[in-house]
């Protein structure tokens, strides 16, 4: 059903990946050379990080109206974790793609953005522990009625 507890997981899992679009993932003191030349790593840095965080949040919203799927729900909801953590991976990447010696010298703060991905991989999971919950449920009630 629509009004559970995941679909408020879910939903914030797609607001985690919306609110990347607002949010930086850090600010430097001295501006790099590519991507940081404003002093500022923004999710705008990098179409494939653009594109991932649409693709999640897209996911996650599917993911809520496919309630009476569950297994289905479940694995879009694994693939929602693994943009997730890619996402991670990819943004580290890319960030420390500026050069060694710039990385030594500058000095870093991350901000809100930076932490956004983690919160998603965090309502994902907590989503599927309650999707389980319900299929074990229903599954339960479907044997008792054989």
């Amino acid at each position: 059903m629509i009004q559970r507890i995941q679909t408020v997981f879910l939903l914030l899992c797609a607001a985690g990946f919306g609110l990347l679009y607002a949010f930086p993932f850090a600010t430097t003191d001295i501006p790099g050379k590519q991507m940081l030349a404003d002093s500022l790593y923004t999710i705008q840095d990098n179409i494939i990080l653009m594109v991932i965080a649409g693709v999640g949040a897209l996911l996650a919203l599917i993911s809520i109206f496919r309630f009476r799927n569950r297994p289905q729900q479940i694995k879009i909801n694994y693939v929602v974790i693994a943009l997730a953590l890619i996402f991670i991976a990819t943004g580290g990447w890319f960030f420390t793609q500026e050069g060694d010696d710039w990385l030594s010298k500058v000095q870093v703060t991350f901000k809100a953005g930076a932490f956004l991905p983690v919160g998603v991989v965090l309502f994902a999971i907590l989503a599927n522990m309650y999707i389980r919950k319900d299929h074990k449920k229903v599954r339960s009630a479907y044997d008792r009625l054989r």
